[in-house]
């Protein structure tokens, strides 16, 4: 079953990341962290160097340039696909697939379509939730 369109707080999902096409990836490693769609940091992962774009942004004053090789580490923007999970339950059916809406206003709580209760079974008593976001570009085929 695929869902969509589920409200979540906007940047703090900032250290999820996901394979992008090129210029979106160039535009948030240029924005950095404190503006949202950006980035937090950039993996070299040949190597395993780790450049956080944090203090300075080596790409922003051209020192570095995005190359193939580079995995980024960028918010998540709408139609990102998550997997929502209801804990504790061990049954699949508490395990579904969404595509995200980043919701725009101050509230840092994960908003649900009321018509998903019964499908989750939540009761709106205080169940755990989790959220995993697919980090590789086979994942989100699902």
């Amino acid at each position: 079953m695929l869902l969509t369109n589920e409200g979540l707080p906007p940047p703090p999902p900032a250290r999820l990341s996901r394979t992008y096409c090129y210029p979106r990836l160039h535009e948030a490693v240029l924005r950095g962290p404190s503006e949202y769609p950006g980035a937090t940091l950039v993996v070299n992962v040949e190597d395993g160097e780790v450049i956080p774009l944090k203090q300075r942004n080596p790409f922003l004053s051209g020192e570095r340039t995005l190359e193939d090789g580079y995995r980024v580490v960028r918010h998540l923007i709408d139609r990102d696909m998550v997997v929502l999970c209801r804990q504790p339950s061990l049954q699949g059916s508490h395990t579904t697939g969404h595509r995200i809406k980043v919701a725009t206003d101050a509230a840092k709580s994960l908003r649900l379509n009321p018509s998903l209760a019964p499908w989750l079974t939540i009761q709106f008593d205080g169940a755990e939730m989790k959220l995993h976001v697919p980090q590789s570009l086979g994942t989100p085929c699902f």
